[in-house]
């Protein structure tokens, strides 16, 4: 995947930058990982604010490709203060492992601090995207 490519425009009304591979997923319905977005009643909703160097090393691209791996739906941005948001949903066991997987970021990433947050699962939420 050429990451390298303007990916603007994808997504929230051209806010977001979007993950390519998780956008073809939901365009074209294809992937093991597509779930049925409908039940959502036993999904959980965590945000987490990762800190350190985290911003310019891939993160936002390398939280998209786990997100999909792990069939998990929400978005990742960068933030002002030089932290990366992070806000996903799915099954639990995914959940889990991808609060395991932001502990440790990208290869290129030095993750100084994670917090993570409960929040109340979004019901139409079928996808993961990238903002600015």
């Amino acid at each position: 995947m050429n990451y390298g490519q303007n990916w603007a425009g994808r997504g929230r009304g051209g806010t977001g930058t979007g993950c390519p591979r998780i956008h073809a997923l939901k365009i074209f319905n294809m992937g093991e990982n597509i779930m049925n977005y409908e039940d959502t009643s036993n999904f959980l909703r965590v945000r987490a604010l990762i800190s350190g160097r985290v911003q310019h090393v891939g993160f936002r691209y390398w939280a998209c490709e786990q997100a999909e791996r792990l069939g998990l739906t929400g978005t990742v941005e960068n933030l002002l203060d030089g932290r990366v948001e992070v806000v996903f949903q799915g099954k639990p066991e995914s959940v889990q492992e991808m609060k395991a997987k932001l502990k440790h970021g990208p290869s290129l990433a030095i993750v100084q601090q994670v917090i993570f947050y409960s929040e109340r699962v979004k019901n139409n939420e079928t996808f993961f995207e990238s903002l600015y």
